[in-house]
């Protein structure tokens, strides 16, 4: 096996192995939070009211641009990736939250199956802005939030590691959310869709190219936050 195979073969254990722990934080923080909320020897943590949270994610997610394919044909991008992001939450109560978070999309490489080529790239946004409201806020728990998500990010870009590629990109972000949240502490589970359109491309090998060209994410995350609130 060469090089670029066994990068490859890398690739697919280590998102297998990504996919685990995702799926096994999410399924695991309903039972988890049930069974602290049943033990008698610990007071309840108090409900949220005003907070303060810093929060980050992990997740998997899959990147669709066929626009973006057409033009690098025979490389192909996209495809099943890794997701991170960091960022900081306000929010009251379990009704409204306003977030401010910094996104990042690895794995995503061009790939030639023929000749194994490979291209590594990464998607960054380094501006997002998030709105999220439950509307299920007067029913149930006032610690769980059921979150309909709608945000805006800015300079998203798809690049290499010589910053070369899709640029100035606006992506619009929706999504649902549930999450445990307390004063201090906040847990769990997102599914977003999101869509950016690039306004510049910057590729020595596609100098005639012109934009925009577009992609589309399905991102499903586990996150948590810490912080303050009263």
């Amino acid at each position: 096996m060469n090089s670029k195979s066994l990068r490859r073969s890398n690739r697919i254990s280590f998102l297998g192995h990504a996919a685990i722990w995702v799926l096994a934080l999410g399924v695991g923080i309903l039972p988890l939070a049930a069974q602290e909320a049943e033990k008698p020897a610990s007071p309840p943590a108090p409900a949220p009211g005003i907070y303060l949270h810093i929060t980050g994610s992990l997740g998997l997610d899959y990147m669709s641009c066929p626009g973006i394919n057409d033009l690098v044909t025979p490389l192909k991008g996209g495809g099943l990736g890794l997701n991170l992001s960091a960022g900081l939450r306000l929010g009251f109560r379990n009704i409204v939250q306003l977030e401010y978070r910094l996104d990042s999309s690895y794995l995503h490489d061009f790939l030639e199956p023929a000749n194994d080529a490979n291209i590594e790239m990464t998607n960054k946004t380094p501006t997002t802005l998030l709105v999220k409201f439950n509307p299920l806020f007067a029913n149930g728990d006032p610690k769980t939030a059921w979150f309909l998500v709608f945000g805006v990010g800015r300079n998203a870009k798809y690049v290499d590691k010589n910053d070369d590629g899709w640029k100035k990109g606006d992506m619009t972000v929706y999504g649902l959310e549930y999450d445990k949240i307390t004063r201090s502490l906040e847990l769990g589970v997102s599914v977003e869709y999101r869509t950016v359109t690039y306004g510049q491309l910057e590729m020595p090998a596609y100098p005639a190219a012109v934009p925009p060209y577009k992609s589309s994410f399905i991102v499903a995350a586990v996150h948590f936050g810490i912080g303050l609130g009263f």
